[in-house]
C-alpha cells in the first residue's frame, strides 16, 4: 500500500506499535515498507518515553520525532506548538519520507481526539497535509475517550479536533473506547485492558485497510480512494464505524453470517453505506457473497436514496493465525488447521456512531458557557471565537447526520 502512516501522541504511537507488530506476525509488513526495509511511517510525540518503545529495527531513526515536555492535555498547546518546533520537524520528516515514494497515494494519521498532542498536534498535522498534498488521500484514525473519565478537558479537545478533521480529512475512522471496551469485555472479560483495546483496533485496521477486491468489480476496492468512494457518499458524512469479528475457518462464511451482529431496522440509526471485507475464506465461498450482501441490506436500515449501499471485498490470501482479541475456541486445539481463523470487517457510515460526538459537544458547550477550564486554552492564545466556530462546525456535522431520519 503506497500510503504513509503518521503516529501522533501516546495513543497513536501505542496503536501503531501494535499494528506493525501484527503485520509482521502475519507477513504483511512488506506492504508498508520502503525499498530500504524500513516502514513508511513517522512517529511523533511531545515526550520521549512512548516513541522510545517503538521497534527501531523497522523504524528509520530519523522518522521518530519527540519533544522534551508534554502538552498538558490541552488542544491549543498541541495545535499552536508554542515554539517547540515539533510540528516543523515532524512535517520535514513527512516530506522526506513522501519523496522516497513517487507512487504515494496518501496519508493515514493515527491519534486520539482527547489528549493535547493527539488532538492538537494531530489536527495540525492533518491540516498541513491537506494544504501541502491537496491531491493526496488524507485519512484520520481517531480514538475518542471514555465518556466517564480521562480528562476534564477531553470534551473541549474532542470538539476542537473533530472540527479540524472535518475540514482536513477525506475519511475518518472513529473508534469509541467505550464501545470497544464493551465488545472486548463480552468476548474476553479476563484479559480486558488497554492493550486488548489496542489489539482490537489494530486488527480492525488490518481488516479494513489492507488490499482486497470488491467481489463484483475486481479492479475496485484495492486502494483507500475506492474505500472512501464506497462508504463516504457526501462531504458531510465522513465519520465511520468499524466492527471486526473472527471465527474458526472451519465454520466457513455461512457460520460467520450466523454470528454477525444484527440490528433492528429503525429510523433512529439510519445507515448511509457499508463495506464488508472478508478475509481467510476459501475461494468456493465467494458464491455466498450475494447472501452476505442481502444479510446486510436486510439487517440495517439504509437510506432510501443509496440504491447500492453495500460493497463486499474478498481477500483470498491466507487467513491470520495471530491476534489477541476474541480468539476462537478452536484455537485451543493444537491442530494448525483448526487454529486458522477467517475475519469479517464491517466499515460503515451510520447515524448512531455520531452520538458520542454530540454528547461531547453538549458537555463542552455547558462548560464553555460558564468558562469552566477555559483558562487553559486562553493561556495558549486561543480566542473564544475559535471554539465557537469549532462548536458550530461540529453541530453542523451532527445535524447533517440527524437529517438522515428524513431520508
Amino acid at each position: 500500500m503506497d500510503v504513509l502512516i503518521v503516529l501522533v501522541g501516546q495513543c497513536g504511537c501505542s496503536l501503531g506499535a501494535e499494528f506493525f507488530t501484527q503485520l509482521q506476525q502475519n507477513d504483511k509488513l512488506s506492504l508498508f515498507k520502503n525499498t530500504d526495509g524500513y516502514v513508511r511511517c513517522v512517529a511523533v510525540d511531545s515526550e520521549r518515553k512512548v516513541v522510545n518503545s517503538l521497534k527501531r529495527s523497522i523504524f528509520r531513526e530519523d522518522n521518530v520525532v519527540h519533544g522534551k515536555t508534554g502538552r498538558g492535555g490541552v488542544f491549543a498547546h498541541g495545535y499552536y506548538d508554542d515554539g517547540s518546533e515539533l510540528l516543523e520537524r515532524a512535517m520535514e520528516c513527512i516530506r522526506k519520507e513522501a519523496e522516497l515514494n513517487w507512487r504515494l497515494s496518501g496519508f493515514i494519521v493515527v491519534h486520539s481526539v482527547s489528549g493535547g498532542t493527539g488532538s492538537g498536534l494531530g489536527a495540525r498535522i492533518l491540516s498541513e497535509l491537506r494544504e501541502e498534498y491537496a491531491r493526496h488521500f488524507v485519512c484520520s484514525v481517531a480514538v475518542t475517550p471514555f465518556v466517564h473519565g480521562e480528562s476534564s478537558l477531553q470534551d473541549y479537545n474532542t470538539v476542537l479536533c473533530i472540527s479540524e478533521l472535518q475540514k482536513s480529512c477525506d475519511m475518518v475512522m472513529m473508534f469509541h473506547n467505550d464501545a470497544i471496551a464493551e465488545l472486548v469485555r463480552s468476548s474476553s472479560p479476563s484479559s480486558f485492558g488497554l492493550s486488548t483495546i489496542n489489539s482490537y483496533i489494530s486488527e480492525a485496521l488490518r481488516g479494513a485497510l489492507l488490499p482486497a477486491q470488491v467481489a463484483d468489480h475486481p479492479s475496485f476496492g484495492t486502494n483507500l480512494w475506492d474505500i472512501t468512494a464506497s462508504v463516504c457518499p457526501g462531504p458531510s458524512w465522513k465519520l465511520l464505524d468499524c466492527i471486526f469479528t473472527k471465527t474458526p475457518r472451519a465454520q466457513g462464511l455461512s457460520g460467520m453470517l450466523n454470528t454477525f451482529p444484527n440490528a433492528a431496522k429503525t429510523p433512529m440509526d439510519q445507515v448511509l453505506s457499508a463495506m464488508l471485507t472478508l478475509r481467510g475464506f476459501s475461494d468456493s465461498e465467494t458464491k455466498l457473497v450475494p447472501v452476505a450482501r442481502d444479510r446486510l441490506v436486510t439487517a440495517f436500515s439504509f437510506v432510501s436514496w443509496n440504491t447500492f449501499p453495500v460493497d463486499i471485498r474478498f481477500d483470498r490470501s491466507k487467513s491470520s493465525r495471530t491476534g489477541t482479541f476474541a480468539k476462537p475456541m478452536a484455537s485451543r486445539n493444537k491442530s494448525s488447521t483448526s487454529s486458522m481463523v477467517a475475519t469479517t470487517t464491517l466499515l460503515w457510515n451510520r447515524m448512531k456512531h455520531v452520538k458520542p460526538v454530540q454528547e461531547a459537544l453538549n458537555k463542552a458547550w455547558d462548560k464553555f458557557e460558564i468558562k469552566a477550564f477555559w483558562h487553559w486554552y486562553a493561556a495558549r492564545g486561543m480566542e473564544e471565537a475559535e471554539f465557537q466556530e469549532a462548536a458550530d462546525n461540529v453541530h453542523r456535522i451532527v445535524a447533517d447526520y440527524a437529517n438522515l431520519r428524513k431520508s
